[in-house]
């Protein structure tokens, strides 16, 4: 078994399911080339468990699979964010502080704040 994203024509994920690949293969659940592989050990780049790193984060329901890129990843924050292809995530012009706070973005300033 492993588990399958299924994606709409817009690349964006529909939703995640554990299959056998065969299923996927016959098209009992529709188009195969409308599912794609993941691994839901798999976040920001790494494989949780040692192994190898799927598609570079394990996605959800308005994921998208980026083509080009063979990784999926969130919607693209508002604002000034770059996607980090090796993490699947969206990287702000400067790194988030690592002190124990929970900081967002704040467009304006182009900065991290503590809220």
């Amino acid at each position: 078994m492993a588990h399958f994203a299924q994606i709409d024509s817009e690349d964006r994920v529909i939703q995640v399911v554990v299959v056998e690949q065969a299923v996927i293969d016959q098209g009992v659940l529709g188009d195969p080339q409308a599912w794609i592989q993941c691994s839901y050990n798999t976040a920001e780049g790494r494989h949780y468990l040692g192994g190898q790193p799927l598609r570079a984060n394990y996605p959800g329901p308005g994921w998208i699979y980026n083509r080009q890129l063979d990784i999926f990843h969130p919607p693209k924050p508002p604002g000034t964010a770059t996607l980090n292809p090796v993490t699947g995530q969206w990287d702000r012009p400067k790194p988030r502080p690592t002190l124990p706070n929970i900081y967002q973005w704040n467009e304006e300033l182009q900065d991290w704040e503590i809220i």
